[in-house]
């Protein structure tokens, strides 16, 4: 997901004055993106250690797997300022642990889930924090919208609906392409229909529910929907006794719980 938002911060153009980078595995050309970025060489390496100051950062960003998040919180431990803002972007790794293990104020954690539309600037990022939000802002508005969570217990609904969203979507349109395969249509041009179709709707959804008087997505599917046509009667199918709101429950809802349960593996480690 780093490598999301470091492309939607090249496409907006965000400026640092320093930039670094540690990454044990050096394949990917960071650098040379973030060059762009940054008046100072961006510093990659592959080792925690082989940064000397650590103290000199405004803001450390921690993006690596749950279950290498408690090593790296003992490695900065002890190595960074008070005045240091920490951002960790792992999915399933509460507030308190991250604040009780890095051995600093609460205030200077921040809770961040993106998902992957951030990397064309379109994305969502989901923010809890104690502390001041002004920095969210300053750091991932031009990657798509931040939308400030006043509870982490709602962090599970947002990787739910947000994070993991954007794949519901994909598989949609990659069934929706097969079927239409399976009722004649050319694959390549069905896989093509199928994707313009998503983007162009998805479009149109954002300016009907924003710009025109604040349809809601119900709204823009019955205008669409016309009495007696194609539409309706696909529409009749999908609603038909509450099957396909019951599925999107159920998918949402294990999304959730999966939330739920890395984050009390997590906080279990802790206690």
């Amino acid at each position: 997901m780093m490598q999301a938002i470091i492309e939607g911060w090249v496409g907006c153009n965000q400026y640092f004055q320093k930039l670094d980078i540690v990454q044990p595995s050096l394949s990917y050309s960071l650098p040379q993106k973030l060059s762009k970025l940054v008046n100072d060489p961006v510093q990659h390496v592959s080792d925690l250690a082989e940064i000397e100051d650590i103290k000199a950062y405004d803001v450390i960003v921690i993006a690596v797997r749950p279950g290498t998040v408690k090593e790296i919180c003992a490695d900065l431990s002890g190595r960074i300022s008070e005045k240091t803002n920490v951002i960790s972007i792992a999915a399933g790794v509460p507030h308190a642990v991250l604040f009780k293990d890095l051995g600093v104020a609460a205030d200077k954690v921040f809770r961040v889930m993106p998902n992957l539309p951030v990397a064309i600037n379109k994305g969502l990022l989901g923010v809890f924090t104690t502390g001041n939000s002004d920095l969210m802002d300053a750091l991932f508005a031009g990657l798509g919208r931040v939308i400030n969570l006043p509870e982490e217990s709602q962090m599970h609904g947002f990787i739910a609906l947000a994070g993991s969203g954007p794949a519901y979507v994909y598989m949609f349109a990659q069934l929706m392409a097969d079927v239409a395969t399976e009722m004649g249509m050319d694959k390549d041009t069905a896989q093509n229909v199928a994707i313009a179709m998503v983007s162009g709707a998805g479009q149109k959804l954002e300016y009907s529910c924003t710009q025109d008087n604040a349809l809601t997505p119900k709204d823009c599917a019955d205008k669409v929907a016309v009495k007696g046509g194609t539409t309706e009667a696909a529409l009749s199918e999908f609603l038909k006794d509450g099957l396909w709101k019951d599925l999107t429950r159920h998918a949402l809802e294990a999304a959730a719980k999966k939330s739920q349960f890395l984050e009390a593996a997590i906080s279990g480690e802790a206690d």
